[in-house]
């Protein structure tokens, strides 16, 4: 693979708080723990050690209790067993279980965990660091997570069903795996991936599912799986769960600190709400919602007082969900966590909540923002080489592109701006005559010469606009082209599954990917495969 790196801000695509986060701007600094960088990480585990909060025998119980019924790869049985050990440390990821992992960004959050686990092991042998991927099988938004895209075509489950997302039975989605097929058609390792697909689908519950699914493609990475829905795991967050109820605590916190990042200039990501948490039975998640008289469920208007509420919490912690506000506090509280990795609206919703991490005195990551990428086959970048086109200018607008293969092809300046400079410089020279002449006219002159200026404007959009017309064939290819590197308008990474790569390029495609992605590099990545 050949690829190069651009600044994040020529993709315009990131948000000015991701940009100055990475620029290090001071307006920041209170809001995260850590600069995003390596020299930070014995800082860090430092921090860490002298928090009491951590119980690791717990976690491992729990993991243990998760990959029950399956055998996961020996390097995740051997990470897992890692975890008990006091110099061993987390990076971690979290996503929601998309179909079939769902868009590419997906596949470079794991790998960047991935690669800074391995970096830092190297770094510092005298710690173990283990990837963990965090599953958002509490979610319930099955409009999120119920499709996926290949070569711009919607592959979408129809089966919605109620509740936590990871809850859900798995029905319908092995049909979808012989579409998916039929779409990519054909490749060295297409008949591995769908092979992969339907041992992990074939299960009948989703978060297991997934699970399967991220062991089977990299749990020879060490990758463990996560699962936050989990009554082991929700024991630990019962006294957060208990403050919430009776304090609002997490609704308080995250205004203030959103205030301040407002006053700082940069807009919030996620909204809290009075009550961070969520009631979840079988088939239903219910945003629980403060009355006069205790709580009561948004859906089902079932109500409780505030201690029939606490006894739910001290006997069912796991009918307790957090929200997107609590749920890194979660996180934190049970896993041995050096960094946190995810994309730009992560990073900025996770700024929001360094304080109410701090009130629970748990351990805030540094926030490293995955690598974003572009990829560009050999096909597409022989139809922009055709064209003129630098890959690194497929972000800038289609109909700067097009005047600049005009320009290109004319020889011409069709823009006329020695012309319009000219002018410029001639109507000054008229104005100061007329000045000499009557101070009064110089208003009128002025004007004047904007609306000769306007005709040279005028003339350059109608010499464009033929130049174009005898070069129609080659606009159309510019459209096609971009609209294929950039599906619907946006990033690749956001809409395109990984199948088609995977089926190409096999496993060694994620292993030229960790070479390539780094999250400490703080550039986006163009490949040319």
């Amino acid at each position: 693979m050949n690829f190069q790196k651009i600044p994040y801000e020529q993709t315009n695509a990131f948000s000015s708080t991701v940009l100055d986060y990475l620029a290090n701007k001071e307006e920041l600094n209170p809001f995260f723990a850590y600069l995003p960088s390596a020299k930070q990480i014995p800082h860090i585990i430092n921090d860490i050690k002298h928090s009491n909060k951590l119980d690791r025998s717990k976690l491992v119980q729990a993991l243990k209790e998760q990959y029950n019924n399956y055998v996961p790869s020996l390097q995740v049985v051997k990470n897992i067993d890692l975890l008990k050990e006091e110099n061993t440390f987390t990076i971690t990821t979290a996503h929601q279980l998309n179909l079939f992992t769902g868009p590419l960004y997906y596949i470079f959050k794991i790998l960047n965990t991935i690669r800074v686990a391995q970096n830092l092991s190297t770094k510092f042998p005298e710690f173990n660091f283990v990837p963990c991927y965090w599953m958002g099988s509490e979610d319930h938004d099955f409009e999120e997570i119920n499709h996926t895209y290949l070569f711009s075509k919607k592959l979408e489950w129809n089966n919605f069903q109620g509740g936590s997302i990871g809850e859900y039975n798995t029905n319908g989605i092995l049909p979808l795996i012989d579409e998916l097929k039929a779409i990519i058609r054909q490749g060295p390792f297409l008949d591995d991936l769908i092979a992969i697909f339907k041992r992990a689908y074939s299960h009948e519950n989703l978060a297991k599912a997934v699970q399967i699914l991220l062991d089977e493609l990299f749990g020879n990475y060490g990758l463990i799986v996560v699962d936050g829905n989990c009554k082991t795991l929700k024991q630990a967050f019962q006294p957060i769960i208990e403050e919430e109820l009776k304090n609002k605590t997490s609704f308080k916190l995250v205004q203030e600190e959103i205030s301040l990042l407002e006053q700082a200039g940069y807009k919030s990501q996620a909204t809290p709400r009075e009550i961070n948490l969520f009631y979840k039975t079988n088939h239903s998640r219910e945003r629980i919602v403060e009355t006069a008289d205790g709580f009561e469920l948004a859906d089902s208007k079932k109500q409780f007082t505030l201690d029939e509420m606490l006894a739910q919490v001290r006997d069912f912690p796991e009918r307790f969900s957090p929200n997107v506000i609590l749920r890194p506090v979660h996180q934190q509280l049970i896993l041995p966590n050096i960094a946190y990795i995810g994309g730009g609206s992560e990073v900025a919703y996770w700024m929001q909540l360094k304080t109410l991490h701090e009130h629970y005195d748990v351990h805030f990551p540094m926030l490293l923002l995955r690598t974003s990428a572009q990829i560009i086959s050999s096909a597409q970048q022989n139809k922009l080489s055709k064209l003129g086109i630098h890959s690194k200018d497929i972000f800038k607008d289609i109909e700067t592109l097009k005047k600049e293969y005009i320009a290109r092809q004319s020889h011409l300046d069709l823009n006329l701006e020695s012309e319009k400079e000219a002018l410029n410089t001639l109507f000054a020279t008229i104005a100061q005559k007329a000045t000499e002449v009557d101070a009064s006219l110089e208003n009128w002159v002025g004007a004047e010469g904007q609306k000769a200026l306007k005709s040279i404007e005028n003339i350059s959009k109608r010499l464009i606009k033929s130049e174009k017309q005898k070069n129609d064939q080659s606009m159309v290819q510019i459209e096609k082209i971009i609209e294929q590197i950039l599906p619907f308008g946006g990033l690749q990474e956001r809409k395109e599954n990984f199948s088609q790569f995977y089926s190409a390029y096999g496993q060694e495609w994620f292993n030229e990917l960790l070479t390539l992605l780094d999250p400490f590099d703080h550039q986006f990545t163009i490949i040319e495969v």
